[in-house]
């Protein structure tokens, strides 16, 4: 899970195509607080680290990732955004908002967080 908040700008150092997948190199000043299999979000895309260098993290990319996502259109040089995975014990600081319900029939608040599957109404409050 990710809570939309950029840790770092990274830049793309190298792209390797081939016919299932892209390797991508990317530098980022926050690979002292990534392992490898670690989760991080490269302009809003969910990519697993697959190598470390000192000062960057590889992640291989499925083509119909590259297909579907912003990350099509990045290329040797291009600046982007990165954000780690949210730990178990983190603040869940940032995209969390409430805003005045628009439903009629007696919600309080809506809840609004960076991945929206579905939108629900509260209408009362239990002890449980």
């Amino acid at each position: 899970m990710f809570t939309g908040l950029v840790a770092d700008k990274g830049q793309v150092l190298e792209i390797k195509m081939n016919s299932e997948s892209a390797l991508f190199r990317i530098e980022s000043n926050l690979t002292a607080e990534i392992k490898v299999g670690d989760s991080i979000s490269v302009n809003g895309v969910c990519l697993t680290a697959i190598s470390l260098g000192e000062q960057f993290f590889e992640a291989d990319v499925m083509i119909q990732t590259l297909r579907i996502t912003s990350l099509k259109s990045l290329e040797v040089g291009s600046s982007v955004n990165l954000e780690l995975a949210t730990r178990a014990d983190s603040r869940l600081g940032g995209p969390y908002r409430p805003r005045p319900c628009r439903w009629r029939w007696g919600c309080e608040r809506e809840f609004t967080w960076r991945e929206v599957e579905q939108v629900s109404a509260l209408d009362s409050r239990g002890a449980n």
